[in-house]
């Protein structure tokens, strides 16, 4: 669920007004980039696996390619693997320093 007024979504705490009165919950589904035939919602799947933003980002973006939400596949594919390296990067950074 998640907070809603005038079409904005509302995540987080520190960003809600004082005066809520006229609020409403409303379900939010699954986002237009992914098709409702996926038996898995990937950012169902990202939580399930607490997975961080890179490794995140990387599944979103392959399963955004997988399920033909649009767009163009190479440029997610290349956004997936730039995401892995980014936590590659991070990686090794912190195994030097420990």
């Amino acid at each position: 669920m998640i907070l809603r007024q005038n079409g904005k979504d509302i995540v987080r705490a520190e960003a809600l007004p004082q005066d809520t009165t006229n609020w409403k919950l409303e379900e939010v589904s699954k986002p237009g980039v992914i098709p409702d035939m996926c038996e898995y919602d990937p950012k169902d799947v990202i939580r399930d696996w607490n997975l961080n933003f890179n490794t995140g980002n990387a599944v979103m973006n392959i399963a955004m390619t997988e399920l033909g939400s649009g767009g163009d596949d190479i440029e997610r594919l290349e956004k997936a693997v730039q995401y892995l390296q980014y936590e590659i990067d991070y990686l090794k950074r912190f195994r030097s320093n420990s």
